[in-house]
């Protein structure tokens, strides 16, 4: 554990499984409200974001709409539109490899568009995905604890914003608009799509989904549900788009890397497939590929200090006082790094996933 305070602000942070384990599973109570970014939430205006709420029946109200359409069962309805997108994506790689950076960023935001608005984008410089690029950039730079001091001292912003020192200002209120952008211009899209009198072609996605099991627009509960159901919409693809995208460029890189494993996890497929495309069908045959997979998440975290969680009272833990609105942050980056739980953390070796599990 390293305890360290920056401008009065404490700040923990938990660097083993049993330590996080101890915090946020067993005393959740304590642990699971989270810290107000002022920067992000009041004047960016990412307020739609179910990862920055704090902790209250609002949050679980949003929890559990978003796992009612992100279960197990409930994505499998998706596995046509992930096939179809993935198979496009092999077509770019094979024209045009050089751009294969570009070329997962196309396909991850296409994929999301399509999966939580039906929508199919094929054109590389479509306005939806470009301004959700955007806004996932801006969230990323706006949680990262001291980068904004308005998030440390909120009353902050009372300052007049010609004063010098004061651009912070300007970025949230462009990010505001853009985020009003993100989050509702493509879900109307889609209420426009199902409405009695519109077209009635919207796809199968998670907005339409959700928009079918609104109440009745004279309901005292309609516009909570729908502000709901168009914040779950929205920060799917927020939360979806770059972190996604971040696995499959890691992917490359260890295919660069350890090209023994590329040559394994060839030879895997092609005893499986002999020469077809896989399908989903096809993963319970595929263990390397799956050790593959997992071992890209161990190796490389996609959020190495994750969300920050932040104390809702005062803690008494192993003999240390945590005092009440402390920011905790669990490092995963270290605990799936620890040299007492992994042989060599620092190299690439999908072979001793099972070996791990099983331990």
């Amino acid at each position: 554990m390293v305890y360290f305070e920056v401008l009065g602000q404490p700040i923990l942070v938990l660097g083993s499984l049993r330590r996080t384990n101890d915090l946020f599973d067993k005393r959740s109570n304590k642990y699971s409200d989270r810290p107000h970014f002022s920067m992000a939430v009041d004047h960016m205006k990412f307020d739609y974001g179910m990862a920055l709420f704090p902790y209250g029946q609002w949050w679980r109200r949003h929890r559990k709409t978003f796992h009612q359409h992100f279960n197990p069962t409930q994505i499998q309805k998706y596995n046509g539109v992930q096939i179809k997108e993935a198979r496009m994506l092999l077509r770019r790689l094979l024209d045009s490899p050089d751009e294969f950076s570009h070329h997962i960023h196309h396909f991850t935001a296409a994929l999301i568009m399509n999966v939580c608005y039906g929508m199919t984008i094929r054109d590389t410089d479509n306005p939806y995905i470009f301004r959700a690029q955007q806004a996932a950039k801006g969230f990323a730079d706006a949680v990262v604890p001291g980068r904004y001091l308005v998030t440390t001292f909120p009353a902050m912003k009372y300052i007049p914003g010609w004063l010098p020192g004061t651009g912070w200002k300007k970025v949230g209120q462009r990010f505001a608009a853009l985020n009003q952008l993100v989050s509702r211009r493509p879900f109307d899209y889609v209420k426009e799509k199902i409405a009695p009198k519109a077209e009635g072609t919207a796809a199968l996605s998670v907005a339409s989904a959700l928009i079918d099991t609104l109440p009745a627009k004279d309901s005292p509960d309609r516009e909570d549900e729908e502000t709901i159901a168009r914040n779950t919409a929205a920060v799917s693809y927020l939360a979806g788009e770059d972190t996604v995208t971040t696995v499959f460029l890691t992917f490359f890189l260890v295919m660069c890397f350890y090209p023994e494993v590329q040559k394994k996890a060839q030879v895997e497929l092609d005893q499986v497939l002999s020469g077809r495309l896989p399908e989903f069908n096809d993963r319970p045959s595929l263990p390397y590929i799956n050790a593959v997979i997992l071992e890209l998440h161990r190796w490389h975290p996609i959020l190495p200090s994750a969300i920050p969680h932040c104390m809702s009272e005062e803690d008494e833990y192993d003999g240390y006082h945590i005092p009440k609105g402390t920011i905790v942050m669990g490092n995963s980056w270290s605990i799936l790094q620890d040299p007492t739980v992994y042989e060599d953390p620092a190299s690439f070796m999908p072979e001793m996933v099972s070996v791990r599990r099983s331990g």
